[in-house]
């Protein structure tokens, strides 16, 4: 899909799915509540970042100190 889309057929953009590599929703208790966008490297290394950024972003799998 993401070659189409590179190509000029933008009707996926619309389609209401991720169609792009690069990109990773952060999500808070199953919630998305923003995304992480990278682009400007290879697809995989784009999306290795995104998931990284978008992880590091999540809630903390640490409890809070007191």
């Amino acid at each position: 899909m993401e070659d189409n889309i590179n190509q000029g057929r933008t009707a996926f953009i619309t389609a209401d799915i991720m169609a792009l590599r690069g990109g990773m929703p952060i999500r808070v208790n199953g919630e998305v509540v923003g995304a992480v966008g990278i682009a400007g490297l290879r697809k995989q290394t784009d999306t290795d970042i995104a998931n990284t950024a978008a992880a590091a972003l999540g809630p903390s799998k640490t409890p809070p100190h007191s």
